[in-house]
């Protein structure tokens, strides 16, 4: 008669750790997309935010009581903070650059308070702060 001893096993099956695995990737695959969109949401969030920053300047420039009038593109530009800022030139007129996560925009800036005239020249008054392209 044969005797049989019975061992006490350790470890996990394989159809345990394929389960495991399986489930890893299902989760992954829900989850990374999601990650991948935030880069850019970031950089939308932080577009608005500059807007808002040149509307804000924009807006304390008119009520300074030294100013008492429209600021000058120089002046917007020089009034933001936050962001390196350049005077620059673009084909539809002049506005204020700032780098955002290493990129460029051009914050418009307009003569009129329609925003159809773009400023043309840093000493142009500006008496409307356009969206950031």
């Amino acid at each position: 008669m044969t005797c049989w001893t019975m061992r006490k096993q350790s470890g996990f099956s394989l159809i345990e750790l394929v389960m495991v695995i399986v489930i890893l990737g299902v989760l992954s695959a829900i989850a990374i997309p999601k990650y991948v969109d935030l880069g850019d949401t970031a950089t939308d969030a932080a577009k608005q935010g500059m807007v808002a920053a040149a509307n804000s300047a924009f807006v304390i420039s008119i009520a300074e009581p030294l100013i008492g009038n429209f600021p000058t593109v120089t002046m917007l530009a020089n009034n933001l903070q936050g962001a390196s800022i350049i005077i620059g030139e673009a084909n539809e007129g002049k506005g204020i650059r700032v780098v955002i996560s290493g990129a460029n925009y051009l914050i418009r800036t307009y003569t009129e308070s329609t925003c159809t005239t773009a400023t043309a020249d840093n000493t142009d008054t500006v008496q409307c702060v356009g969206d950031i392209t």
